[in-house]
């Protein structure tokens, strides 16, 4: 009997909570409420069409990426057979050697650079991901506090 009555108060205490908390309670908050969910909306529009645009842009940064590493390996394999040949050879093949080489590194360091801004856009759709989350939360709190107002007219 006496957990019965615990669990009424309980209850009770919950659903009395959700609505006090809520930070648009009354018919003349709607103005300031009205704004809010507008701007939530509208961010919540913003930020999908940037996910969109860096979802495509990812592909391009990938595309770019494997492009560059393709390029730096077969500079590498090219820079290697003519070190092979400069080792035999005189000195015209050291040169040719060594300007294969920086071509080889140049490409190098332009694949790690073509690696790095994937990452980059990795990171920046997790954080874009994680922000849409938040506001469709915020917006569902809104739709709550919404039917929540409009009960209370039901009432009136």
């Amino acid at each position: 009997m006496k957990t019965n009555i615990y669990l009424k108060i309980l209850v009770c205490l919950t659903v009395t909570f959700s609505a006090y908390s809520q930070k648009y309670k009354t018919a003349a908050d709607t103005a300031k409420f009205n704004k809010e969910y507008v701007k939530v909306t509208r961010e919540i529009q913003e930020i999908t069409t940037e996910l969109e645009v860096a979802n495509r842009d990812l592909t391009t940064y990938q595309s770019q990426a494997r492009t560059a590493k393709g390029k730096a390996k077969s500079s590498a394999e090219s820079s290697k057979g003519k070190a092979s040949q400069a080792n035999k050879g005189d000195v015209k093949d050291a040169r040719k050697a060594k300007k294969q080489a920086k071509k080889a590194f140049k490409r190098a360091k332009d694949s790690e650079s073509a690696e790095k801004d994937v990452i980059k856009q990795q990171k920046h759709i997790k954080k874009l991901k994680k922000e849409l989350a938040r506001k469709q939360d915020r917006l569902k709190e809104l739709d709550q506090m919404r039917n929540s107002i409009r009960s209370q007219f039901g009432s009136m």
